[in-house]
């Protein structure tokens, strides 16, 4: 039985619990029971890395382990490999996943299970499409921004109601962006959505 637990502290509380007794492995905060690593070479880079089944790729030519980064934009853990000094950078949970988790219905992305985008372990990670992707994400709270929460959104919901009342009484959709001091085409997707 694989088990995961989180613990929100130093590395030695593990150390001093009576169950890691067990295979206890920690890793980026989570600490993995009855779940042996497992490792194998890099599909596409067999003579220089091996990855792990928690997410842990190390060099063959150091035997050292790769620190993987967290990208800014979307807070996926990122990892750089390095062949003839040519850089390949690739999300570390896709990389498991291709060399961990088969796909046998050729879906395109990868599920982060408990939403946490730091633990790339295969007990947490899924083949989806995106749909199944975003479902998951609002499903689980993870993702709200929908509709007048959106981040992007420029109008709130009386500002809405002013602008079909304005294209009711024969505004233009210039006019009404120009009121609003917003583009023409979100006027128009305003109303005709």
């Amino acid at each position: 039985m694989n088990q995961k637990v989180n613990i929100n502290g130093p590395k030695s509380r593990c150390e001093n619990s009576a169950r890691c007794n067990r295979y206890a492995i920690y890793l980026r905060g989570f600490i993995y029971f009855d779940m042996k690593e497992v490792w194998k070479e890099v599909r596409g880079f067999e003579l220089y890395y091996d990855i792990s089944n928690y997410g842990n790729v190390k060099s063959k030519r150091s035997n050292k382990l790769l620190t993987p980064i967290i990208g800014k934009k979307k807070g996926y853990m990122q990892i750089t490999l390095t062949v003839d000094g040519i850089m390949y950078k690739y999300y570390l949970h896709r990389l498991v996943a291709l060399n961990f988790i088969p796909n046998p219905e050729n879906k395109p992305q990868v599920n982060h299970k408990s939403g946490i985008k730091k633990d790339c372990s295969t007990a947490n990670l899924e083949w989806c499409t995106g749909s199944e992707n975003q479902h998951h994400a609002f499903d689980n709270g993870i993702r709200t921004d929908k509709g007048l929460n959106h981040y992007k959104n420029k109008l709130n919901s009386d500002q809405r109601y002013d602008v079909f009342n304005c294209r009711n009484r024969g505004m233009t959709y210039e006019k009404i962006a120009e009121i609003f001091n917003v583009s023409e085409s979100h006027i128009w997707k305003i109303i005709n959505r």
